[in-house]
């Protein structure tokens, strides 16, 4: 039961992250400013739940992550600390990009305090805020490709998860690393965004559907803490 909890927190992150992010970025047309900002303001009510699909899709994020502490203490208690360390400086940082939306919004609805500035000004700098939410989620990334390697090392050790799915998850934590460097993530293209895909898409729908062994779990905690 524990093991498809963390599957269907998972899965909603991933639904909820990925219609907010699609939402989103819908709205936005490279080099194009004024574009951009007529796409928000005809479509506010769009942007903003966009906003909202991403706070809610970090926040089911953390709830797998804490289900997950309980399904990998048996493995080591150490590594399941160190996954909980990487997504909350994960969360933290997805969860205050949207702060950069928020912000580009503001300023393209034209408060009496920014009269100052010209429309093609505001517009500029709406433009702005929104690259600095790109690249905030790509530094909230890499963290968040460090968490998946401390799982894929969790399941390798574990005997109540299949241990090919620990070198698949592995696998997809390094695609995430390639934020550390963005010509990397350009070059790799799409590949840089499908191929991280694989090995969580396999995670979640395996919790989902069989979760995990758990007599073989029990075993794992019994020898561990018994």
């Amino acid at each position: 039961m524990t093991g498809r909890l963390a599957g269907a927190f998972l899965f909603l992150w991933a639904l909820t992250g990925g219609l907010a992010y699609g939402y989103s970025q819908g709205m936005l047309v490279g080099g194009d400013a004024a574009a951009t900002a007529a796409n928000i303001l005809a479509s506010e009510t769009r942007f903003r739940l966009a906003i909202a699909g991403n706070l809610l899709s970090q926040a089911c994020f953390i709830a797998s992550t804490v289900v997950l502490y309980d399904v990998f203490t048996p493995v080591s208690r150490a590594a399941a600390r160190t996954v909980v360390f990487f997504n909350l400086t994960a969360c933290a940082i997805g969860v205050f990009n949207s702060l950069f939306q928020l912000g580009a919004l503001e300023v393209l609805q034209r408060p009496p305090y920014l009269s100052a500035y010209s429309t093609p000004q505001l517009q500029a700098l709406a433009a702005l805020l929104l690259k600095l939410n790109i690249q905030a989620l790509d530094m909230g990334q890499i963290f968040f490709g460090f968490q998946w390697i401390a799982v894929g090392y969790l399941i390798l050790r574990s005997v109540f998860i299949p241990r090919i799915l620990g070198a698949l998850v592995a696998f997809s934590g390094a695609w995430y690393l390639t934020r550390l460097y963005p010509p990397l993530v350009e070059a790799l293209m799409p590949y840089s965004i499908s191929m991280p895909a694989v090995g969580l898409l396999a995670f979640t729908l395996w919790l989902l559907v069989r979760g995990v062994n758990a007599q073989r779990w029990q075993e794992q905690f019994a020898a561990r803490f018994e």
